[in-house]
């Protein structure tokens, strides 16, 4: 029995991609590094750290410059981002019923939760568990272990939508077996 769906956020309940790209740009030649909208799109889905790395950018303090400036940037863009409706309606349907809604991503809680705030959406979801509350992001199983602890359910109790190959592979990592591929 399904006492809970665990769901993605960028890329499946919000197609952020634009967005991101974006704000990253905006946020990189804040600091001097110019980067494109495409390079930013090669490196799309990894943790901060990581695309920091990838763009050849390791020195803490321009991260967290970097960091910050995302943030400020990012809420200019919304407007470029598209909600998964029908997903959307799913969840709530589900919802109304009794079954848990988390959001499960390596997007940071500021970024979930302006988002969901931007769309009206947040009496959606009973939970988020994010990139900075797990070590490890996916592919590991991490967000989707402490998903299901958060939703004091099993892995055969749980459905998960998911738009990415890495996401799928950290769900299954977490003995999850019931997984809907989304895309938007």
């Amino acid at each position: 029995m399904t006492k809970a769906i665990i769901t993605d956020f960028d890329g499946t309940l919000v197609d952020t991609k634009k967005a991101n790209a974006l704000a990253y740009v905006d946020a990189f030649n804040s600091v001097g590094i110019e980067i494109t909208e495409e390079q930013y799109n090669e490196c799309f889905g990894l943790r901060f750290d990581d695309l920091c790395s990838r763009l050849g950018v390791t020195d803490k303090k321009t991260m967290k410059k970097i960091k910050a400036a995302k943030a400020k940037f990012y809420p200019s863009h919304f407007d470029k981002t598209r909600l998964n409706v029908t997903l959307i309606s799913i969840l709530s349907w589900y919802h109304q019923k009794g079954i848990l809604i988390c959001v499960a991503s390596t997007a940071s809680l500021e970024n979930i939760t302006a988002l969901i705030e931007y769309y009206k959406i947040e009496d959606a979801f009973d939970g988020i568990i994010c990139g900075n509350a797990v070590k490890y992001g996916k592919p590991k199983p991490d967000i989707y272990l402490a998903s299901i602890e958060a939703c004091n359910c099993e892995p055969d109790e749980v459905v998960v939508f998911e738009d990415s190959e890495i996401g799928i592979e950290a769900a299954k990592a977490a003995g999850i077996t019931n997984i809907i591929k989304v895309k938007i």
